[in-house]
């Protein structure tokens, strides 16, 4: 009897230490979401102004279905001008999922292309989100593949391949013939 009483008032302690944590968590939470979110759209609205110059603007549309890999389209306007989309797309890459922004322009060629997160191999994978290989997709557009009009980063097919079928997807969910 003397054990469960002793087992009993442990698993109280924690029960409480745990109730405590949970609640400090909840309003930390509750407290940097809004700065979050403001983070993460002031970093989305900087990758757009870096495909279609510093006067560029987006905002949410729904004139597009958004499909598996596609998670959101921006309409994108310089000086009040419609001049793209900016088309956020996740891809299962080697090492987890690759979320990217993919600039497009009105007539379905890519403006540029931006990993926002992922989790590739460092030094050989995360070498897909770099310039000398993010930077041959630009003013491409229709069907894109590895080893054929796109070339893959040495050591990293599949992370090069995520990123390919990210830009396809984005391309095939404005129109444009990117679809696999």
């Amino acid at each position: 009897m003397r054990n469960l009483l002793y087992v009993l008032r442990i698993a109280g302690i924690l029960l409480l230490i745990c109730g405590v944590m949970t609640g400090l968590l909840a309003a930390v939470n509750a407290k940097t979401a809004d700065a979050i979110a403001e983070n993460k759209r002031a970093k989305l609205e900087e990758t757009v102004r870096s495909f279609f110059g510093e006067k560029a603007s987006s905002k949410e549309t729904d004139a597009f279905p958004l499909t598996g890999e596609v998670s959101g389209v921006r309409l994108v306007s310089v000086d009040g001008s419609n001049a793209g989309y900016a088309v956020s797309v996740t891809e299962k890459g080697f090492g987890g999922e690759i979320t990217m922004l993919v600039g497009v322009t009105l007539d379905g060629k890519v403006k540029g292309v931006a990993l926002l997160s992922h989790s590739e191999t460092p030094g050989l994978g995360a070498r897909a989100g770099e310039e000398p290989f993010l930077s041959q997709f630009a003013g491409r557009s229709g069907k894109l593949a590895v080893k054929e009009n796109v070339d893959a980063v040495s050591g990293a097919t599949i992370s090069s391949k995520a990123v390919t079928a990210g830009v396809n997807a984005a391309l095939a969910a404005i129109g444009g013939e990117g679809a696999q």
